[in-house]
């Protein structure tokens, strides 16, 4: 939590991306469409709440996808830990391994969330209807 004072800046999305440690290349399946952005995503602006040192005191953002048939796709990136963790060491859970990776995955192809940490990032991704193969493509291109 931060109690000082807050300014507002403009960041593009691609200020964004640099700050969280993604590329936003990640492989989406061809029937999705990104809900919510234009064209050129890199260039849209959003106004974040930043401290004196320019850090976001909230920087979580969704990307959410959707396609016909109830397929649905988002992906949750912050810099907060705290989630993600709570899931990737609970003993109750499997861990999966991507890449050398460890990530939380929990569901089937019908609904499924998965929880994972990545170059300082938390993802939480949110999937239904998205097959394991789908699956497996996205979160290899996420850890590259």
């Amino acid at each position: 939590l931060y109690y000082g004072e807050l300014k507002y800046e403009d960041w593009t999305y691609s200020d964004y991306f640099s700050y969280i440690g993604t590329d936003f290349n990640w492989d989406i399946p061809d029937d999705l469409s990104l809900m919510g952005h234009g064209d050129d995503i890199y260039s849209e602006v959003i106004s974040m709440a930043v401290d004196e040192y320019d850090v976001p005191a909230f920087d979580n953002m969704v990307f959410a996808y959707e396609g016909s048939g109830g397929r649905y796709l988002s992906i949750q990136t912050t810099r907060n830990a705290n989630t993600a963790m709570n899931y990737l060491t609970d003993t109750n859970l499997v861990l999966s391994k991507v890449n050398d990776n460890d990530a939380v995955i929990i569901g089937n192809e019908q609904s499924w969330r998965c929880y994972m940490l990545f170059n300082g990032a938390a993802y939480t991704i949110t999937g239904d209807n998205i097959t394991t193969e789908e699956l497996g493509q996205l979160l290899c291109s996420i850890i590259k």
